[in-house]
Parts: C-alpha cells; sequence; structure tokens
C-alpha cells in the first residue's frame, strides 16, 4: 500500500472534537488527499477499516476511565471518509 515507483503522495486527516449537549462530544475524522485507482481504493478501504477501530478503542478507553458514566449514555459511530 505505500510502495511504489513513485511512492504515493501522502493522505491527511483532520479531526474535529465538537460539543453535542451536556456531557456529550463528536469526533469527526475527515480523511484527505486520495488519490484514483485500484491501489487508492484498496489504501482507502483499509484505512477506513483502520479509523473505526480507532475510533472504537479511543471510546472504549473513554468509557473505562469515566468517572461515573451516567445511565442511558450510548456511544454512536457514523462514518464519513
Amino acid at each position: 500500500m505505500n510502495e511504489g515507483d513513485p511512492p504515493p503522495r501522502p493522505t491527511w486527516a483532520r479531526v474535529r472534537f465538537e460539543r453535542h449537549g451536556e456531557g456529550k462530544t463528536a469526533v469527526r475524522v475527515e480523511h484527505l488527499g486520495w488519490g484514483v485507482g485500484e491501489r487508492w481504493e484498496e489504501a482507502r478501504a483499509w484505512t477506513e477499516r483502520a479509523w473505526g477501530n480507532a475510533l472504537e478503542n479511543l471510546a472504549a478507553f473513554l468509557w473505562r476511565h469515566a468517572a461515573a458514566p451516567a445511565a442511558g449514555r450510548r456511544l454512536t459511530r457514523s462514518a464519513e471518509l
């Protein structure tokens, strides 16, 4: 995925934290800089899965270390890559 001649140009991610009411935060990830072609589509699919895993791990970490999570709190996932 990260090999080639010439090597692929880098992509980049913009991560935003947005307040959504009392005690709620949305994390928005926008991954930019994609090229076109089969190798780029493979890289994009891999990256989409990786971001999903990373955000799920972040959510799990935050829930584990929350002092006293309120009853009824939910983590939701939406992805736009």
